[in-house]
């Protein structure tokens, strides 16, 4: 287990020790957060044909365990830059 985490593997919250899976939830909550005032911050932006539901796939890949949560903030992040970048 010490190796997945040292190469930065994604280890299931069910074999993580308590500790961990504890932080690990917390980083996941405070994601989706973010995520959330990302995808507010596009949507003012307007015109949004893909944007959007792109968002909303991350938050749903996060809340699944099947992205981590710097990952999932990185990905909307260049998802709302690149929008800005357009308009």
């Amino acid at each position: 287990m010490r190796e997945n985490l040292e190469h930065g593997g994604n280890i299931p919250a069910t074999e993580l020790p308590v500790d961990m899976a504890v932080a690990e939830g917390k980083a996941r909550e405070h994601a989706i957060l973010v995520l959330g005032e990302i995808r507010q911050q596009v949507a003012v932006m307007g015109a949004n044909d893909s944007e959007i539901p792109k968002l909303n796939e991350i938050i749903e890949l996060l809340e699944m365990g099947n992205i981590n949560p710097e990952e999932a903030i990185r990905l909307a992040i260049e998802i709302r830059d690149g929008k800005a970048d357009y308009h």
